[in-house]
């Protein structure tokens, strides 16, 4: 038995959990409105809570700019899918509409 650095106990035979993420986006020039952006971002996740837990999650999300309101328009969309041992789970889908108006 052994208690390490990061005060985790040996005896619980935990695997190392890990996280990981990218985000890809880029600006366009696309139409006389303003700036658009579009971007693309995905996490992955293994062992978190308990070994065997996954999951993952897609984000597609987008904002066009409006320079002469002041104002931005936004969307987005996210995709979980979790996979947990000897349980069943459905994705989630989340979608988003907004506005940001400066004044």
């Amino acid at each position: 038995d052994s208690l390490n650095g990061l005060g985790s106990d040996d005896r619980l035979r935990y695997d190392t959990p890990t996280f990981a993420d990218a985000k890809l986006g880029h600006d366009f020039d696309v139409t006389p409105l303003g700036t658009t952006a579009v971007s693309l971002d995905y996490m992955e996740t293994d062992d978190q809570s308990a070994n065997g837990n996954e999951g993952n999650s897609y984000i597609l999300a987008g904002v066009q700019v409006i320079d002469k309101i002041g104002t931005e328009i936004y969307s987005t969309i996210r995709l979980f899918d979790v996979d947990l041992p000897a349980i069943a789970t459905d994705d989630i889908f989340i979608g988003a509409v907004g506005a940001r108006v400066k004044f």
